[in-house]
């Protein structure tokens, strides 16, 4: 069995990675959402658990494809949520077919996961609720399609996590332009203009990347970590260095 653990926070990764491996899971843990999201159909998980806080757009998206059998029938997911959902994201999460929700790292809190992991491992009934969720999914208008376009479209509300960029082509002394829709601690993700034309590799270092956010303008260093193809939509993301 295994489970996925995304997150970007230490004592999250370390309190489920202990957990799951006790329970005889391995886990696979990332960092970045997107990439796991790439990943999901090589990955495989038995289990999914992440915090709606730390990706509070994404986490819909990564459910949904992780729900459409994508990444193998009967996968379960948890959110990790301190405070409760708003009316309408608790809605969608039920539709999602979401298994439960936890609320803290505490004893008690994570004797409820094991409740659940029970129910969506051992319990038979496990594949009629997936199905029901899957019908309601079907119904709700806002989560009937995944793209990727999605994925962009739903971050582009973020004000803080979105933005125009411009640099310089390190080898070709073009100018190139896009959007970031998704910032987490110094890592952005991109779509690039014109990506097909132009030629990006990992590693390669830019000396002047310039973002512009809320008319804020700021300029840095950056290297390409990875490049991660999507739905035939080629995204990059860019490590800036502070």
């Amino acid at each position: 069995m295994k489970a996925l653990i995304i997150s970007e926070d230490k004592t999250f990764i370390d309190t489920f990675d202990s957990y799951f491996s006790q329970k005889g899971f391995d886990t696979i843990i990332y960092k970045w959402l997107l990439k796991a999201l790439d990943n999901i159909e090589e990955i495989r998980p038995d289990c999914v658990i992440l915090s709606s806080s730390e990706y509070p757009r994404h986490w819909k998206t990564l459910v949904q494809f992780v729900k459409s059998g994508i990444g193998g029938d009967k996968i379960a997911c948890f959110l990790y949520e301190p405070n409760p959902l708003s009316a309408k994201d608790d809605s969608k999460a039920q539709a999602l077919g979401i298994s439960g929700y936890i609320k803290s790292f505490a004893p008690e809190d994570l004797s409820v996961l094991d409740k659940y992991l029970e129910e969506n491992f051992e319990s038979k009934q496990i594949k009629n609720e997936i199905n029901t969720s899957e019908n309601i999914v079907k119904e709700d208008s806002e989560l009937n399609t995944i793209t990727v376009d999605n994925i962009i479209s739903e971050n582009s509300e973020l004000v803080s996590g979105s933005g125009n960029f411009i640099f310089t082509h390190p080898l070709t002394g073009e100018f190139v332009t896009g959007n970031y829709f998704d910032k987490q601690s110094n890592k952005i993700t991109a779509v690039i203009d014109n990506f097909d034309s132009l030629s990006f590799t990992p590693s390669m270092k830019i000396e002047t990347f310039s973002t512009l956010s809320d008319e804020l303008c700021n300029t840095v260093s950056a290297e390409v970590k990875e490049i991660i193809n999507l739905n035939n939509k080629n995204f990059v993301i860019f490590e800036l260095e502070k």
